[in-house]
């Protein structure tokens, strides 16, 4: 409760509509089990609130893709042929036998599901060939899914999910650049919140908004973003069967 982001803001509108209040409880009453649970705020919790609620703002209203977010309320969405985690499942479940079986999509994920359940049955010696055919299934999958534009490819028994992205990337240890980043991240004395300039922990720094708008621009000068692009293998619910 005492991180409850709701009930945080709920003091700070009390206080700045009574700012001569001094002691501020919140009550959460719970009825069903005749309980009330009561909560308070320092001034530094408020503070941290009132930055991190800023910052995600400010990273709302710079986002400009938004991608599908899969939830239970998705089975009364009434656009799955729009959706690309839904529009395959909705594109074949209409399918006869004969041309479900056929179709392209679901051709590459029994084809992969096929491989991956032989890979764990055969000896470590002849995996190296498998690993390779794999490799190949995914980047189809993946040229596929780029083509009809969807994020989930369904098979008989499995579905490939498909994350298409962005990510930065920094110069490595042995690049160039990488002496003139270094001393910039030192000399703004960022270097400890990088664990000693970790490029992994600098993206995501820059990914979260975690420092101020001219310090990103500072480090974006040696970043650069690249397409990023996964595919994954999981089982298809009965209900989805």
């Amino acid at each position: 409760m005492d991180k409850d982001r709701q009930l945080g803001f709920y003091h700070l509108g009390i206080k700045g509509k009574w700012p001569d209040v001094k002691n501020i409880q919140l009550i959460w009453h719970y009825l069903a089990f005749d309980k009330d649970l009561v909560s308070a705020r320092k001034e530094e919790t408020l503070n941290n609130l009132v930055k991190e609620t800023i910052d995600l703002i400010d990273k709302i209203e710079s986002t400009k893709d938004f991608t599908a977010q899969e939830s239970t309320l998705c089975q009364w969405c009434e656009y799955p042929d729009l959706c690309p985690k839904r529009k395959h499942f909705y594109k074949v479940e209409s399918l006869p036998v004969n041309k479900y079986l056929k179709e392209p999509g679901v051709v590459l994920v029994n084809k992969w599901s096929s491989l991956r359940n032989k890979k764990e049955q055969i000896e470590k010696e002849q995996i190296q060939p498998i690993e390779a055919e794999i490799e190949l299934v995914k980047e189809a999958i993946i040229k596929y899914a780029k083509k009809e534009e969807v994020e989930a490819i369904k098979g008989n028994d499995y579905q490939a999910k498909i994350k298409f992205g962005e990510k930065i990337k920094f110069p490595g240890k042995n690049e160039p650049e990488r002496i003139e980043l270094d001393k910039l991240v030192k000399d703004i004395g960022k270097w400890e919140e990088v664990s000693q300039l970790d490029t992994h922990a600098l993206a995501d720094v820059v990914e979260n908004n975690s420092w101020t708008k001219d310090l990103v621009k500072k480090v974006m000068k040696y970043g650069k973003i690249e397409e990023s692009e996964s595919v994954s293998l999981s089982k298809v619910k009965d209900k989805e069967k």
